[in-house]
């Protein structure tokens, strides 16, 4: 879940940036999978767009066609998805999540000395 939590802020830029492009079939299918992790299944009261918003019904046939996987399989397509656009997203979180626990280690020394 952690994972997914990081690749989310990562896309929505609430991390900083990364750069990857992804193709209009795979922002609707992120959607998608956020979507299902968020809301459950496709229920026509959770999202029922216009007539004229191509976007959205695009992203509500992708998200119907995911039918009941769970919140986690939802997770681990997101994951898996963003991976395969950008393979090298792993190797750089990992680095960050380094960067952040040495600069907590160093903070902890300097207020122990």
């Amino acid at each position: 879940k952690q994972w997914y939590q990081r690749r989310v802020a990562i896309t929505a830029g609430k991390e900083e940036k990364h750069q990857f492009n992804l193709s209009y079939e795979q922002k609707n299918q992120l959607a998608a999978y956020w979507r299902q992790c968020m809301l459950g299944p496709y229920h026509p009261d959770k999202l029922n767009p216009g007539y004229f918003d191509f976007v959205g019904n695009d992203r509500k046939k992708a998200w119907e066609a995911l039918g009941e996987i769970s919140s986690n399989g939802a997770m681990a397509g997101f994951c898996n998805l963003l991976e395969t656009v950008c393979p090298d997203l792993v190797p750089w979180i990992r680095h960050k999540k380094r960067e952040r626990e040495n600069k907590m280690k160093d903070e902890k020394e300097k207020e122990a000395a």
